[in-house]
């Protein structure tokens, strides 16, 4: 489950990506995902409740070097987080955008299989 979570950090740093690139948001090259993030909110692509969650998001696949990497996020966090980050894609990129992912049995997510 700590790829899921990681999973979830990458597909923030996508969408931010994604988000920056519709609202025309110019991003420096090696630009850190922390100031992508604030660098949307000053621009006022997402609003303040908006940058929070992404924050928190972003946090959830990154584990502290003082943490135990035994213990995976539950389930439901990682579902939870994922649910979050779809409303966001929806709210600001359309409905017509949906992420390449499939909800598994279980609550986890997969990338499609490729040919």
């Amino acid at each position: 489950m700590t790829g899921s979570a990681g999973a979830v950090r990458k597909a923030v740093e996508r969408f931010c990506r994604e988000l920056a690139a519709t609202t025309g948001t110019h991003l420096k090259k090696g630009l850190s995902i922390e100031d992508t993030i604030d660098r949307l909110h000053q621009h006022r692509a997402i609003d303040d409740l908006e940058v929070g969650t992404l924050h928190r998001l972003r946090k959830f696949g990154n584990r502290g070097s003082h943490e135990d990497d035994t213990v995976n996020p539950a389930t439901s966090a990682i579902l939870s987080n994922v649910t979050a980050l779809r409303s966001l894609q929806d709210k600001h990129l359309g409905i017509a955008h949906k992420p390449a992912l499939k909800l598994l049995a279980g609550g986890t997510e997969a990338p499609p299989a490729t040919a």
